[in-house]
């Protein structure tokens, strides 16, 4: 059977079937002109999906999967000590709370982890895609009667093809840069998790920009090791269908093994670039063991989320325990009956003694206690978020200081305090914009005012880590700027 992959990259969409791993056709459709409106991207897909289902002749049984681009995802990644399952998943809104600008129930989202080797410490890494959009393409494939087994970033799928092959397998501490034409993106990984990923500009001029590429992945090695410094990168591997004689020099400057990988002779086809690479990838999904494996089984194609189907023999058993349990539940319980009553009677007294609401009063003592107890937490978090916002408040300063000091056509459009949950969780977030007519300049610009926020004594004696959320290019009144999200905590 026909497997299908698909690609959507950002004016093009990839299309690569495949049979047993081998590839049967490529194909690649335009998404829109260069002067398209972002609202249209979801009509554009759509077209273009109902093309791939006409010219491929799509059956509804076919498996299809789809990558995006990764700078559609939010990919982020933290280290904490070694816990129980059990422990991780009560924390994780908490932590993930810390390292997002949106509100989980905007996004889509999963995670997984892993234990890091000789070290009592795990890695967990989460992906998120805001809902709204993630719904828009499995409504365009609903419509045209398809539905997809796995939508995922295109990162992931390329991380599976490298460490498939035996070179590669125990690689734990790598980067993956895309090197294509108008756009790259670089991904960080700790074995099969994603650690970070950011967009890397690659083009000038129609030709790529070898010096460009150098800087901005650079830039990427230094956050790297400025959030994640006990671990040392192991190698880089550069994926490009003909890399520029001055991507050479690359290991030398990074200090790092670096290897090059043509698409075409991971595909063993002719003629492959890092798109339809990607849509190849996405189309194999299911012949690679090792990729990201999401801890929360959903019934939803994100990151291939759904759960295995069972085979009637388990259900059987799964039956068996449950009516094994009930009648042992009942026993259990005809058992103590007796005393549990005795119990419940000297609570009623001991209610009727204290002093208390008519609410609190139809409580059992476990719940007032624990009323109590919220309570106390809530005056405590309350006088700690007090403090937090009044130490903060000289920081702000300082901000406007750095934009000052050298950071040119920069302006401050939002500064948000978020007092935390704990008396080390404060933490404030920055947005802002940059305008100079010329992105390299504009670039340059947000890391003079990272620099001077990073070396400012105050606010380091604050915040611990400073992180840049986002950037991205945006239309502000007529004109194309670049819009960036800054995080002190």
């Amino acid at each position: 059977m026909r497997e299908i992959g698909l690609y959507l990259g950002n004016q093009t969409l990839s299309a690569a079937a495949t049979e047993n791993k081998k590839v049967i056709s490529f194909s690649n459709y335009s998404l829109s002109e260069s002067d398209a409106k972002p609202q249209d991207n979801e009509l554009n897909f759509e077209v273009s999906l109902n093309k791939v289902s006409r010219e491929l002749q799509l059956q509804q049984n076919e498996t299809i999967n789809l990558a995006i681009a990764d700078k559609e995802f939010i990919i982020r990644s933290f280290v904490i000590p070694s816990m129980s399952r059990k422990e991780i998943e009560s924390s994780m809104e908490f932590e993930i709370d810390k390292y997002i600008p949106f509100k989980m129930e905007d996004l889509e989202w999963n995670y997984s982890y892993e234990r890091i080797s000789r070290e009592n410490k795990i890695l967990v890494s989460f992906i998120g895609y805001k809902r709204k959009n993630f719904t828009q393409y499995t409504d365009s494939f609903n419509r045209l009667g398809f539905t997809p087994k796995v939508i995922e970033p295109g990162g992931l799928a390329l991380m599976r093809m490298v460490k498939s092959m035996s070179q590669y397998v125990n690689l734990k501490w790598y980067a993956i840069l895309e090197v294509a034409p108008k756009q790259g993106n670089i991904t960080f990984f700790y074995n099969t998790l994603p650690v970070f990923s950011r967009v890397v500009s690659v083009d000038h001029e129609g030709k790529i920009d070898a010096a460009k590429v150098l800087e901005e992945t650079r830039f990427s090695f230094q956050y790297f090791k400025r959030e994640f410094r006990a671990y040392d990168l192991e190698k880089l591997l550069v994926i490009t269908q003909e890399a520029p004689e001055s991507l050479a020099s690359m290991g030398e400057s990074l200090e790092l093994p670096v290897e090059f990988i043509n698409p075409g002779e991971l595909v063993g086809a002719d003629q492959v670039d890092v798109s339809r690479l990607k849509a190849y990838s996405s189309a194999t999904f299911d012949h690679f063991i090792r990729r990201f494996s999401p801890c929360i089984k959903l019934e939803s194609p994100f990151l291939g989320g759904v759960p295995a189907k069972v085979s009637p023999f388990r259900t059987a058993i799964a039956i068996a325990i449950v009516v094994v349990g009930v009648v042992i539940t009942i026993f259990i319980n005809a058992s103590y009956h007796r005393k549990i009553v005795a119990q419940e009677k000297m609570l009623e007294q001991k209610q009727k003694e204290v002093q208390l609401s008519d609410d609190l009063k139809r409580q059992n003592i476990r719940s007032i206690r624990r009323y109590i107890e919220e309570k106390e937490k809530q005056i405590n978090v309350l006088a700690t978020r007090t403090k937090a916002r009044i130490e903060a408040a000289p920081i702000l300063k300082q901000i406007e200081q750095a934009v000052l000091d050298g950071a040119q056509g920069v302006w401050l459009s939002k500064v948000n305090f978020n007092g935390g949950r704990g008396k080390n969780d404060a933490n404030i977030r920055i947005t802002g914009y940059i305008y100079l007519n010329d992105p390299n300049e504009e670039t340059l610009s947000l890391d003079r005012l990272m620099l001077n926020l990073n070396r400012d004594s105050k606010i380091k004696e604050s915040f611990s880590r400073l992180e840049l959320g986002g950037k991205d290019k945006e239309s502000y009144e007529g004109f194309e700027v670049t819009m960036f999200q800054i995080k002190l905590y």
